[in-house]
């Protein structure tokens, strides 16, 4: 798939670059790109694998000037619609969703069915995008700083109810017992907590909880007195994509462990980012055990009575074709945030938010900008006053 008499010499670097950024070592494929760019700096392909490679790391800039670099060098190119379709995400992600739109129009034309359709809702997603910067919100959003994040993956957080504190989940190493995926670095999950005082957050810690420390768990949600626990875990080994589990501590010494919540929440799919209704005693998810391609997700409820709950229904006012996913649900019930990368999104997962009212949940509407941005954002969770509202994004400075 590249031009054999330019780089046939360097074939294996090549397939070795490729490796690394399907495993997600994308610093890593860079590099190998970026040496043999030395030799080979007009080749199209060589240029387009780059601008993917920045465009994984949020460097938009380099991205563009390769891709410039690779047409500029070849205007027939053979991946004249790759080029142009990395052009789009390029423009889409630093917010010129007009240039954007106009290079995925381009590449609609002549892909097949599946591809049309991804694409054109890209395209969609421009155009919203662009409706909704137009219209963006009085607020602002800052980021937690280095006593909550770090150079690693903060995600989920999720408010303790009853404390000034917030839990989120980690996969920096969090004890000295623990060792880093040896491709990525990164380790085994730990939930992690920063009390707040003064409006400022408190160093995060690993709470003494028997779920905590390293054990790869993730979690979603808590109840009142912060004794009834959310989690969710990918246990390999099963083959079921991840399950929800549940655990309700009783005092501070109860070393109970998480209970997988059974078929009538689980199945051999996905199910996660469960959110509980402690006061309503429902109980939301996502899962992709309704698409027959294990694709696409929705979000489900089940009802909780005791530590039981009931056979799961899907909530069609929430789910369109594409992803919802990483629900929220309000202590009352009154209001639901989720995510979705509908046509309705500025770019990727956007947060959406749908009240209910006389037993009916309203059609979804995006939170708008500055809450979404190009990029995904994902997990959502509200302050006890209700003033703030903690998501996890990967936009730039998240």
């Amino acid at each position: 798939m590249f031009a054999q008499d330019d780089l046939s010499s360097s074939d294996w670097k090549m397939t070795q670059a490729k490796m690394f950024f399907e495993d997600g070592q994308t610093e890593n494929a860079l590099e190998i790109y970026l040496e043999l760019y030395q030799d080979f700096p007009t080749n199209d392909f060589l240029n387009l694998r780059i601008a993917e490679c920045y465009n994984d790391i949020y460097d938009y800039e380099n991205a563009y000037a390769h891709l410039k670099n690779a047409i500029d060098n070849n205007p027939s190119s053979e991946y004249l619609d790759d080029i142009n379709f990395w052009f789009g995400r390029t423009h889409h992600k630093m917010g010129d969703f007009d240039l954007a739109y106009s290079y995925y129009e381009k590449v609609k034309k002549g892909t097949e069915l599946i591809d049309s359709l991804y694409v054109q809702n890209l395209m969609q997603q421009c155009l919203s995008g662009k409706e909704i910067y137009e219209n963006k919100g009085n607020y602002f959003s800052e980021n937690c700083g280095p006593n909550v994040n770090s150079e690693y993956n903060e995600i989920f957080p999720v408010v303790a109810f009853g404390e000034d504190k917030l839990f989120f989940t980690t996969d920096r190493k969090v004890n000295e017992h623990q060792d880093g995926h040896p491709s990525t670095g990164l380790c085994d999950y730990s939930v992690m907590e920063s009390y707040i005082k003064e409006g400022q957050f408190q160093k995060a810690v690993v709470p003494d909880q028997v779920f905590s420390n390293g054990k790869d768990y993730i979690l979603t949600s808590v109840g009142a007195g912060n004794g009834e626990f959310i989690l969710y875990k990918n246990s390999p080994e099963f083959e079921d994509n991840g399950d929800l589990y549940y655990l309700l501590l009783t005092d501070e010494f109860d070393v109970s462990q998480p209970v997988n919540m059974g078929e009538t929440v689980n199945s051999i799919k996905f199910e996660g980012a469960g959110s509980l209704d402690f006061i309503n005693q429902k109980f939301y998810f996502s899962s992709n055990s309704n698409n027959k391609k294990s694709e696409e997700k929705d979000i489900f409820y089940s009802n909780k009575r005791n530590s039981n709950f009931s056979n799961s229904l899907v909530v069609d006012e929430f789910n369109s074709e594409l992803d919802e996913d990483f629900v929220y649900i309000h202590p009352g019930g009154d209001f639901v945030v989720f995510a979705s990368n509908s046509g309705k999104s500025m770019g990727g997962y956007d947060l959406f938010i749908s009240v209910l009212k006389d037993k009916k949940w309203s059609e979804p509407v995006n939170l708008g900008y500055p809450f979404n941005s190009v990029e995904d954002e994902r997990q959502f969770s509200l302050s006890v006053d209700g003033q703030y509202a903690y998501i996890s994004s990967d936009r730039i400075g998240g």
